[in-house]
């Protein structure tokens, strides 16, 4: 307030900057007689910046192909790896341990988008719905810099987005088949392919959690390099069973950032 200076009373610890003296003011003038005015015109415009310019494009992808976005969260019990078999040696079973949870399902960061997704769909069966489930997240997941390390401000986040199929029906079949395994690889490719990137490499691969006939590898050549990105998978008749569903349960998860 230019070259004025205020000491605000001892009982007041809440004013300490500028703006708290011009609430104050405005409070005593009255919010309802302050006159209004418009700001000035902005020096330029603002950009979003490569890694919100992906997070909107994969969301209007996602959607045009008949997702729902949902945000789960970042917290999980400590036994999910256990529920996903996740091999003791894989990173993603060793979660990073909050000191103070909330609750007992709210233990460890999550590793993992899939974990989310399942809970939620698990919980809208249980909450009476019966239609078809097509729903996907992007979120950053947690992950140690090695199995032994216990310093937990050593630890790497990477940006992800995962998705689910479940009791749907592929609506450009004319005869109507039951979504499978591929209407979730065309998903992907068609994620990836609108980033320009003209080869996908598919391999079969083995997911503990994933049904051993319908896994598989994505992969990308970035700079002459293959860059592996995550993998599709139909989850294991087992889980599917645990999570008291009927149906084949369709998941996806891939790193975002390679795709900048």
């Amino acid at each position: 307030l230019g070259d004025n200076k205020f000491m605000p009373p001892s009982f007041r610890p809440d004013i300490a900057i500028e703006e708290d003296l011009i609430e104050e003011i405005g409070r005593y003038i009255g919010y309802n007689n302050s006159p209004g005015e418009l700001p000035g015109k902005l020096p330029r415009r603002a950009e979003l910046g490569s890694e919100m310019s992906l997070a909107a494009y994969a969301r209007n992808l996602m959607m045009s192909r008949g997702y729902t976005e949902v945000m789960t969260y970042s917290f999980l019990p400590e036994n999910f790896a256990k529920f996903l078999k996740l091999d003791e040696n894989d990173l993603r079973a060793r979660p990073l341990l909050i000191a103070n949870p909330i609750s007992r399902d709210q233990v460890a960061m999550r590793t993992t988008l899939i974990m989310g997704l399942l809970n939620g769909l698990k919980n809208s069966i249980l909450s009476g719905w019966r239609g078809a489930v097509r729903i996907f997240e992007q979120g950053r997941v947690f992950l140690r810099k090695d199995i032994n390390n216990k310093d937990y401000a050593e630890h790497v986040e990477f940006n992800k987005i995962a998705g689910l199929l479940f009791n749907g029906v592929e609506s450009r079949d004319i005869y109507k088949q039951p979504e499978d395994f591929y209407s979730m690889k065309a998903d992907v490719k068609a994620l990836i392919e609108g980033r320009g990137f003209n080869e996908i490499i598919f391999e079969v691969s083995r997911e503990s959690f994933a049904h051993s006939g319908q896994t598989a590898s994505v992969s990308v050549i970035i700079d002459n390099n293959k860059v592996n990105l995550g993998f599709i998978a139909a989850l294991k008749p087992s889980l599917v069973k645990e999570l008291d569903v009927n149906g084949n349960i369709y998941i996806f998860e891939l790193d975002l950032t390679p795709l900048e």
